[in-house]
């Protein structure tokens, strides 16, 4: 058939061109057919390499110390280092697969066979690289491991593809870290103590774990479920540790201790009865973590951790004893308790970043801080609780986003210099706002004062808005009976069909009300939704995709330069107001602010979070220039789900550089 088109297209050159042009016209059929082969050829990829050589093992770390995570000079990690999480680079997840017969990125995705790592395409020394920054959103260790016999690593490859079709690395195994299979022991606990080790466990040992080495894993297969005696089940205190398990533990102490832990990482970790404390733990990671009739307790003096799509629920997330700074708390949901995302008396929290957040059915209050200060609260939602919603009592908090809705719920201003912004939505309140002593940000009616800006709507009904009580059964979960089972035989406390249900109090009644607040923790429990619905428009899809001027500076706490430099993507001497939301040294200085330089400061964009992983961002979670970003239009911990699909670029102004992406679909 090609050859007959061939000659078709000879006579019509015949028919239509001059003798003398004959052959140049011959040499363009040649070229356009020889080109089409060339460019349907299907890309060639290299052999995958770990991005940092001196890094190649899973629990190898490097420093951040470069312009981008792909630059660093590879120097590892030893456990000094200060700043945030992101201060050190775990090149264990880090890859790269040249693609040898393309000379620019168009068009090129890829895949891995095992489905665990997030890839996208650069140019590495002018030619196109395969990338992942590391695993893929609610893809874990335990995807790499084979846990039959001894255990073993999974062979994996990649696969390219563009228009002209696909092809694959060959298939490897990437790791060489030893697997320890059911270590068993006389004593009444193990030791996990051998470096660089991965124990992993295919049944229930009945015994506490200590991670007494640094550069330890635990993983414990998907589907076991562990316990153990009497003290805290898990603990871990080493440096670059790595936790993956379930557990229900019923005996006193905690079910997972990270105690004087430095850049521990806690992913796909399921924690039931007990809580997760973190006591002098910091630079830690804690993602897609669940918990329930437990809490998240920040202990001791503790600083630059990131935590991102956890689930509580009966628990909350708590801070006690001495004072925390410089963490990120990113899609965080919390289904009944006493408080939520709370504060001890007294202590001082500071410069926290909690973005996309939703709370409901708490006895007591919401957000409550006392003191928090100096910190950003974006894209913030608190159904049902029996006090007021938002209580951060603490100066120069920014306040981007915030609904709070059902019954007493409200804001009380007990701070200082606060700056409110963007939208503020209240359904069914009682009080509107309550205002303590000092310069507010807000008034009693709700109006904005100072700096703040946002626009107030009212008369919402938050019921309607939100999935609430599940009253069929959750194709996921072995114990439910219609979206119900009793607390004492339920076993399965983690598996449901998407991350934001738990667990919660239950009452015969419709949602929001006053008896579904609080714990469950005798009789029956109610598997609670908190996603958005798909026909919301009170919450869902209401925040506008964010330009280059939608920006905001979120503080840092560091003495001096030398502290600042350390946390990645912060700037000492960024022109910042020390009272937020004024953007310019003459509204500052009106106001009776001080235009400054000795501030440490990240300018984020508004209405968006970063992609975790990617090998592109500084993976704190802030969305900043040169950063590819999710855009949030909710109010809450849910902001859509599926595929990513790209809205476009953020480019000049105050942010640059950005590429957002939206999930396909919103609403559950």
């Amino acid at each position: 058939m090609k050859q007959l088109h061939v000659t078709v297209m000879l006579a019509l050159a015949l028919a239509h061109t001059r003798c003398g042009s004959l052959l140049s016209e011959l040499n363009r059929i040649k070229d356009k057919y020889d080109g089409a082969a060339t460019l349907c050829a299907p890309p060639e990829p290299g052999a995958v390499a770990p991005v940092y050589a001196t890094a190649a093992n899973w629990l190898q770390f490097v420093r951040n110390d470069g312009s981008s995570p792909l630059n660093a000079s590879g120097t590892l990690c030893d456990g000094t280092e200060t700043g945030l999480a992101n201060s050190c680079l775990h090149g264990g997840e880090m890859r790269r697969v040249p693609v040898t017969n393309r000379t620019t990125c168009e068009g090129l995705t890829a895949t891995d066979a095992l489905g665990a790592f997030a890839w996208r395409c650069t140019m590495i020394a002018g030619a196109p690289h395969m990338v992942t920054g590391g695993l893929d959103d609610e893809r874990y260790l335990s995807h790499l491991l084979d846990f039959t016999g001894a255990g073993a690593w999974r062979p994996n490859a990649v696969t390219v593809t563009d228009a002209c079709g696909s092809s694959n690395t060959q298939r490897t195994v990437w790791y060489t870290n030893p697997i320890v299979g059911n270590l068993i022991s006389v004593a009444t606990s193990l030791s996990l103590s051998t470096t660089g080790s991965i124990y992993i466990f295919t049944a229930n040992p009945t015994k506490n774990l200590n991670l007494t080495a640094n550069r330890v894993a635990l993983v414990s297969e998907p589907g076991v479920i562990l316990t153990g005696g009497a003290g805290s089940h898990i603990t871990a205190g080493g440096n670059f540790q790595w936790i993956e398990a379930t557990t229900n533990s019923t005996a006193s102490g905690d079910a997972l201790l990270l105690s004087l832990a430095r850049f521990a990482t806690v992913r796909g970790s399921n924690f039931s009865q007990k809580n997760l404390q973190l006591a002098s733990c910091n630079y830690c990671r804690v993602a897609f973590t669940r918990l329930f009739a437990g809490d998240i307790l920040i202990n001791n003096t503790t600083t630059g951790n990131v935590f991102s799509d956890v689930t509580i629920s009966s628990g909350r997330f708590n801070h006690e004893f001495q004072n925390k700074a410089n963490s990120v708390v990113l899609n965080l949901t919390m289904i009944g308790a006493g408080y939520g995302f709370s504060t001890g008396n007294f202590l001082v929290v500071s410069n926290y970043a909690v973005l996309n957040h939703t709370g409901a059915n708490f006895f007591t209050e919401g957000l409550r801080g006392n003191v928090l200060a100096d910190s950003t609260f974006m894209n913030i939602l608190y159904a049902n609780s029996a006090s007021r919603g938002f209580a951060a009592a603490g100066d120069r908090n920014t306040v981007i986003n915030i609904a709070i809705g059902n019954t007493d719920s409200r804001i009380r201003s007990e701070g200082n210099y606060e700056y409110f912004s963007g939208q503020i939505r209240y359904g069914a309140t009682n009080t509107l706002c309550q205002i303590g002593a000092g310069t507010h940000g807000i008034d009693a009616a709700c109006n904005p004062a100072n700096a703040s800006d946002f626009t107030l709507s009212t008369g919402f009904n938050f019921s309607t808005a939100i999935t609430g009580r599940i009253t069929a059964d959750d194709a996921n979960n072995q114990d439910d009976s219609s979206g119900l089972a009793p607390l004492a035989s339920i076993s399965d406390f983690f598996r449901f069909q998407n991350r934001f249900r738990g667990y919660a109090r239950e009452a015969v009644a419709a949602h929001f009300d006053t008896t579904h607040r609080g714990l469950c923790s005798a009789g029956n429990c109610r598997i609670w939704d908190m996603r958005l619905t798909a026909a919301d428009v009170q919450l869902r899809g209401v925040l506008a995709v964010p330009g280059t001027n939608d920006m905001f500076f979120h503080r840092w706490q560091a003495a001096d330069n030398a502290a600042c430099a350390a946390i990645n993507g912060a700037v000492w001497q960024d022109t910042v107001c020390n009272q937020p939301g004024y953007l310019s040294q003459t509204t500052c200085q009106a106001a009776g602010g001080i235009w400054q330089t000795n501030l440490c400061s990240t300018r984020a964009l508004r209405n968006a979070t970063e992609i975790f992983n990617d090998a592109r961002g500084n993976d704190n979670g802030l969305c900043e220039s040169g950063e590819a970003c999710m855009y949030t239009p909710n109010f809450g911990s849910y902001q859509g789900h599926g595929a990513r699909i790209y809205v476009g670029p953020v480019n000049g102004g105050l942010i640059s550089g950005v590429d957002l992406y939206r999930y396909a679909v919103n609403g559950g």
